[in-house]
């Protein structure tokens, strides 16, 4: 599989301390404005195995959970399913959340991803659908456009869990520069 990037800490993915990993690849979204244009050629980012991205989350001290973003977790619906489901068997308190930008509606059909993603999303606690439109700003619930939907898959989490602070993380880890969070409507980075 191949990954944009990871971070250890962040608290500003979810609710709680998590580990956040960005998926490599976003082929056919054309998200206007994305924040994350560096993770949409496929094949690019680091080749990194399931077992090694799963042990990696599961020896990151102090988190609560995990966020997969992107570039798109379900443009790579075989792996992502895999290191949800070794997850869930190794770690089973963390919880799991996605960025996505499909919607559920794209994701209801007899395609092999939406197969995947109904293994997928019983084994999730939380997901943000669909695709980022700088025209239409919104800063609520982590939804950072107004046409993305914060859906609860599990009885962890209620609405007011990710209500908190809106902010944003600068992190500088190996030769990566990682600017993740929540700007305030007009705030320039």
């Amino acid at each position: 599989m191949f990954i944009h990037g990871k971070l250890g800490y962040s608290t500003v993915n979810g609710p709680g301390e998590r580990a956040v990993v960005w998926f490599q690849g976003c082929v056919g979204m054309k998200c206007p404005g994305c924040w994350n244009p560096e993770t949409h050629r496929s094949g690019g980012g680091k080749s990194i195995t399931v077992g090694k991205l799963v042990k990696w989350i599961c020896q990151q001290p102090d988190i609560s959970g995990v966020t997969f973003s992107g570039g798109e977790p379900l443009q790579q619906p075989d792996e992502f399913a895999r290191v949800v489901w070794m997850l869930r068997k190794l770690k089973p308190e963390l919880s799991i959340g996605v960025f996505t930008g499909y919607t559920e509606s794209e994701l209801n059909g007899d395609d092999a991803r939406s197969q995947l993603w109904r293994v997928i999303q019983p084994r999730i606690d939380f997901a943000v659908m669909g695709r980022y439109n700088e025209l239409r700003p919104a800063n609520s619930h982590l939804c950072s456009s107004q046409n993305q939907h914060l859906r609860l898959f599990s009885q962890r989490y209620t609405e007011a869990d990710f209500a908190g602070p809106l902010e944003v993380e600068v992190t500088i880890d190996e030769d990566l520069i990682q600017v993740t969070g929540f700007p305030v409507n007009g705030m320039e980075l």
